[in-house]
């Protein structure tokens, strides 16, 4: 998956849900809310489609905050990107007290080769607030310790190079102004000794 923090909504989409976002306490980056307003049914759907081997096991795992016993947060997989009429779930649930952020997985096989995907969340109370963040999607029977999807450390890469690229030209743009300014100030004091010598 890319963008695992739900943070660009060229990955993603949201349906009843508040665009909200805190500080993970444990990891210190960004994350998304699940925010359940006026109803108990709220999801992000993820643009871009993605491609199964029917053969292999899967491991969906997230780090989760806010999910109190017994509830749960569901990955569906649907089969075009109306998002409606999932063929299949894995579905994530706190079986603790604990509702501090904690990583939670699960391991299914897939029943289709395609499917656009959507998390959210079904049986919590309306209102509630559910914390995500650092999804993974894995062909592995168990979860591995979280990273970030190389797409994400190639986009963050790119985009340390245009910032390099744009300060390097302001640099050079600013080193001109000081060559301009030095030959504007040769100038008026040429100006200035000619004034006098012809005073």
């Amino acid at each position: 998956l890319i963008d695992t923090d739900l943070m660009s909504s060229q990955y993603w989409t949201a349906e009843s849900m508040k665009a909200a976002y805190r500080n993970r306490r444990a990891l210190g980056t960004n994350n998304a809310c699940l925010h359940t307003q006026g109803s108990p049914w709220i999801s992000f759907n993820y643009k871009q489609k993605v491609i199964f081997d029917t053969s292999k096991e899967y491991t969906f795992s997230a780090y989760v905050c806010s999910l109190q016993k017994g509830q749960s947060v569901t990955l569906w997989l649907n089969p075009d990107d109306t998002y409606k009429g999932s063929f299949q779930s894995a579905t994530l649930t706190n079986s603790t007290d604990d509702y501090d952020w904690r990583r939670l997985s699960i391991t299914f096989k897939p029943t289709r080769t395609e499917a656009y995907l959507s998390i959210g969340a079904l049986n919590i109370t309306t209102g509630q607030d559910v914390w995500l963040s650092s999804l993974k999607l894995e062909e592995v029977n168990i979860a591995t310790d979280y990273t970030h999807a190389p797409e994400d450390t190639i986009t963050a890469i790119q985009k340390n190079a245009t910032a390099i690229d744009e300060n390097s030209k302001l640099i050079s743009l600013m080193a001109k102004q000081t060559e301009v300014d030095n030959v504007k100030n040769t100038a008026q004091q040429i100006s200035s000794r000619l004034d006098i010598l012809a005073g």
